[in-house]
């Protein structure tokens, strides 16, 4: 009787913990939810440069690949454009997206 109930218990514990957490590649770490600001669309075919400001405040550079012949259209990069040698692909795009929102 008591295992049923334990296994009740955990079974409304799994349902009310949030799935999304915070979204981690290597170091970077960005916990939802996010405030967007969109700064400006390039004129290299339109990559758009969003802002984002995270939950505990930090503020990151986000950048959607719509370069020209581009290798990587649609791709998300942070911290730079792509191809510049700072900029970071996002790795689990999809999982970038579910966590933080689709930005296009």
């Amino acid at each position: 009787m008591k295992a049923l109930l334990a296994i009740g218990v955990l079974g409304l514990c799994a349902g009310c913990a949030r799935s999304d957490g915070p979204f981690v590649q290597g170091t970077i770490r960005i916990v939802p939810p996010v405030a967007l600001e969109d700064l400006a669309s390039f004129h290299d075919g339109g990559t758009r440069w969003i802002k984002i400001t995270d939950a505990e405040g930090k503020k990151l550079d986000v950048y959607i690949d719509h370069r020209l012949h581009s290798p990587t259209p649609g791709a998300v990069y942070l911290f730079a454009l792509p191809g510049e040698s700072n900029s970071v692909r996002v790795a689990h795009q999809r999982e970038f997206q579910r966590k933080i929102g689709k930005l296009e």
